[in-house]
C-alpha cells in the first residue's frame, strides 16, 4: 500500500483497489492513506465474492463496493453486477448513471437534477432472478475454493519452490482463481514455460501466470489510444506526465512473468481427490527435475 503514496496527484480524487484472484488488500492501511488525503476508496470486488479482510466483508470497508456476475466469476448469471455503498448520495448517482439517468427509484426531490450523464447498465430482470439464486450458493462455494486450496498448499508444503498466496490470519481469501509464487531457481533453474509443459504432461492444467499489465500493452507504450495521441495530448493533460515504464508495479509483472496460476480448476465441482492428482503431478515433475 506504501506505493499508493508515491501516485498520488493533485488531480487524484480516488483509491481504486483491487482485491485480486479474491486475495483481499491491505485496508488498514488503504483507508489510513485515503483518510490523510480526503480520498474515496472504491473496491473492485468482481473476483473476491465473500473474501474478508480482518473479518470485515470486502466491498463494506471503502465507499463503494463493485461485484462482477460475468459467466466465468464465482457466481454468475451471464453479465452485469452491482454496487453496495453506504452513501446515500453515492447510491442515488449510480442509480441515476445504470438508467439513462433517469430518477425512477430514488425520492421525487431528486427528479428535476440534470447534471449526471446516465448509460444504460440496466440487468435484465431475469438475469437478477438468476443472481439471486446464486447468492444463495456463495457461502457453500467458498467453502469448496477454500478447502481446495488449504489442501494444495498442505500438499505442496515440502517444496520451497511454490508459495500459494492469500493464506495468512488477516485475510479470507475467497480464490477466484489460484496464484502460486514459483521459484525457478529452487527447481535448478527450469523455465516456467518448461515446467508448465511438463505439469500439462502429466494432465495438470497449470497456467503460465496472468495477463499482461495493461500500461506494457502498445495503447500506452505508444500513446495510441485516439488520433493526435489524445487523451495525452489534451491542454488539461499537459502539465501531466504519467509514466508507463517497466516496474512501476512490480507484482502484477511478476504474475505475468514469472507465477504459476491455476484457473478455474480449485473450486465445485471439484474434490480432494482432484486435488492429490495435482500434488502427484507436481511432485513427479519437481523429483525429475532434482535428479
Amino acid at each position: 500500500p506504501q506505493s499508493i503514496r508515491k501516485r498520488l496527484t493533485p488531480r487524484t480524487k480516488a483509491i481504486l483497489v483491487i482485491h485480486q484472484f479474491g486475495i483481499p488488500a491491505n485496508m488498514d492501511e488503504i483507508m489510513k492513506i485515503a483518510r490523510e488525503h480526503k480520498l474515496k476508496v472504491i473496491e473492485d470486488c468482481a473476483q473476491a465474492w465473500g473474501a474478508k479482510w480482518k473479518g470485515r466483508a470486502v466491498g463494506t470497508i471503502g465507499d463503494i463496493g463493485v461485484f462482477s456476475f460475468n459467466v466465468h466469476k464465482t457466481i454468475q448469471c451471464g453479465e452485469g453486477g452491482l454496487c453496495v455503498t453506504k452513501d446515500p448520495e453515492l447510491a442515488f448517482r449510480l442509480q441515476m448513471i445504470r438508467n439513462h439517468g433517469e430518477s425512477i427509484v430514488s425520492d421525487a426531490k431528486y427528479a428535476n437534477i440534470t447534471n449526471i450523464v446516465g448509460c444504460n447498465f440496466r440487468m435484465t430482470e431475469l438475469q437478477a432472478a438468476v443472481a439471486q439464486a446464486q447468492l444463495k450458493k456463495l457461502k457453500k462455494l467458498n467453502a469448496v475454493r477454500t478447502k481446495l486450496v488449504r489442501a494444495l498448499a498442505q500438499g505442496l508444503q515440502q517444496y520451497d519452490a511454490f508459495d500459494i498466496l492469500g493464506l495468512d490470519d488477516d485475510r479470507e481469501s475467497t480464490y477466484y482463481i489460484c496464484p502460486i509464487r514459483f521459484y525457478s531457481k529452487k527447481l535448478h533453474g527450469i523455465s516456467r514455460a518448461e515446467f508448465v509443459r511438463m505439469l500439462k504432461a502429466e494432465g495438470i492444467p497449470f497456467g503460465e501466470g496472468y495477463v499482461r499489465p495493461l500500461y506494457l500493452l502498445p495503447l500506452f507504450q505508444k500513446r495510441i489510444a485516439f488520433k493526435h495521441g489524445y487523451p495525452w495530448s489534451a491542454p488539461e493533460n499537459k502539465a501531466s506526465k504519467p509514466s508507463y515504464e517497466k516496474g512501476i508495479c512490480p507484482n502484477a509483472e511478476r504474475l505475468f512473468e514469472k507465477d504459476l496460476l491455476l484457473h478455474f480448476y480449485l473450486c465445485y465441482p471439484q474434490e480432494e481427490r482432484d486435488v492429490r492428482d495435482i500434488i502427484k503431478g507436481m511432485e513427479k515433475v519437481s523429483a525429475f527435475l532434482h535428479v
